[in-house]
């Protein structure tokens, strides 16, 4: 009984550490949300990041991070969350999950709207181009925040 009653309290502390490790991997990727001290090229590396690595430290969270810094006005059109997953199942998007490289190229800044342009590699060694349209927040919660309006896939040779 004595020997039992041991192995229960290794294995509940066990489980009590490994979800201290958890909670802490899950919190780090709490703190990504929109904040003013970002940029727009700030928001777009953020969510790239997130993107590439989309099943870190669970699966599914570079999505929901992503999806934290879509404007309202995107959420209205892409949401809810669940609905927004299905975007990267799209061969638009779904180069991102997972690149190996990222080009961020100059902001085009117009006050409170701005355009970040990116060429990634996919994991499949492709390239694809994309424009981030941004806005600056003016209502709460999200005043002064860089938001993602809209993502744009352009042909490489276009302009960016």
């Amino acid at each position: 009984m004595k020997n039992q009653t041991k192995k229960v309290i290794i294995t509940l502390s066990f489980l009590l550490s490994l979800m201290g490790c958890l909670s802490a991997n899950t919190s780090e990727s709490d703190k990504l949300v929109p904040d003013p001290k970002y940029s727009p090229a700030d928001v777009v590396q953020i969510q790239m990041n997130a993107l590439k690595n989309h099943d870190s430290p669970v699966q599914g969270t570079g999505i929901e991070i992503t999806y934290r810094f879509a404007s309202p006005a995107n959420k209205a059109q892409t949401g809810p969350l669940e609905r927004f997953k299905t975007l990267f199942d799209n061969p638009t998007y779904a180069p991102m999950l997972g690149y190996s490289n990222l080009e961020i190229g100059p902001t085009q800044n117009y006050n409170t709207s701005a355009n970040v342009p990116i060429i990634i590699t996919a994991e499949d060694g492709t390239k694809a181009a994309y424009i981030f349209r941004l806005n600056k927040q003016s209502d709460a919660p999200y005043e002064n925040c860089w938001m993602t309006s809209a993502v744009i896939r352009v042909a490489l040779d276009d302009p960016v």
